[in-house]
């Protein structure tokens, strides 16, 4: 027989959420806090890591201002998980951090302009250095 649509999308579904602008990269897995590494035991060879490829030569720069430069602006707004406070921090979409250290697993610890300090997902972040004024 004829198919029998019982149940059209007229698409009313798109009315009731908002309009996202961007969609979030996908969240690295939640990892514990790092502990600080600690030398190897003797007779116990660490792996080492492959040198990360450096992006440009680095360039003799006159003394930065003291305190991390906010050299990078936050795309998404992340919050910290509550399970997860002691190392994550919340940030806001467009605020401004300096990268302390990308770990490689997806989180990167920052620093923020008001001095909160946390991990937060490196995918949230892009390097958009400002010019250095004189």
């Amino acid at each position: 027989g004829p198919a029998v649509y019982t149940h059209i999308d007229v698409g009313d579904n798109d009315a009731s959420e908002p309009e996202k602008p961007k969609p979030k990269p996908m969240l690295p897995p939640r990892l514990p806090p790092r502990l600080p590494a600690r030398a190897p035991a003797a007779g116990t060879a660490a792996p080492s890591a492959p040198p990360r490829p450096l992006a440009a030569a680095p360039v003799p720069a006159p003394a930065p201002p003291p305190g991390p430069r906010p050299d990078h602006s936050v795309l998404f707004g992340y919050d910290a998980d509550p399970d997860s406070k002691s190392w994550q921090i919340s940030v806001g979409e467009g605020e401004r951090v300096s990268l302390v250290e990308d770990h490689g697993d997806g989180w990167a610890e920052v620093i923020t302009t008001n001095g909160r300090r946390g991990s937060i997902p490196s995918s949230y972040i892009e390097a958009t250095p400002t010019a250095a004024s004189p």
